[in-house]
């Protein structure tokens, strides 16, 4: 993760909770510490799996506020999590940003396509981060607002 910092000093605000689904540990640590310092706390969680369970275990009423997942994860990935997310709240409009290795133009599809509203690629920019969480936070994810930081221009 690089050390840089958002440009922007501006505290986010979220109404809810912010699951953090990564199965490696210290990731999920220096996750939690940058989205700290962007005002917003997390909830971490090891798997989809597990994501789910938790989810499932909260009174009826609640939903997460975001969610920021890995892709590849032992057991139940990042699509499959995104997709039973929304089996669970149908009705819901769940922003859910990708940080991902992946970087393939097919890669970011099937993420649009599971329902994220944006993809960051890891090692995390702490700015770039930042701008997607600041659009989501700031904007209905509805009005278009989708954020794929993946720059192809190096591809073959």
């Amino acid at each position: 993760m690089s050390e840089k910092t958002p440009a922007k000093n501006t505290q986010l605000r979220v109404s809810g909770p912010v699951l953090l689904v990564d199965d490696d540990e210290e990731y999920r640590r220096m996750m939690e510490k940058l989205l700290l310092s962007f005002g917003l706390t997390s909830i971490p969680i090891e798997s989809g799996a597990h994501c789910v369970r938790f989810v499932q275990n909260q009174p009826w009423n609640w939903f997460p506020s975001l969610i920021i997942t890995d892709i590849v994860m032992d057991g139940m990935g990042g699509y499959q999590l995104m997709r039973r997310l929304q089996e669970q709240y149908p009705k819901k409009d769940i922003p859910i940003i990708v940080v991902s290795r992946l970087d393939a133009i097919l890669d970011i599809a099937e993420a649009e396509s599971a329902g994220a509203t944006a993809y960051v690629k890891k090692p995390v920019d702490p700015q770039q981060l930042y701008e997607a969480l600041d659009r989501i936070v700031n904007h209905d994810p509805k009005t278009g607002a989708l954020t794929f930081t993946i720059d192809h221009s190096d591809s073959p």
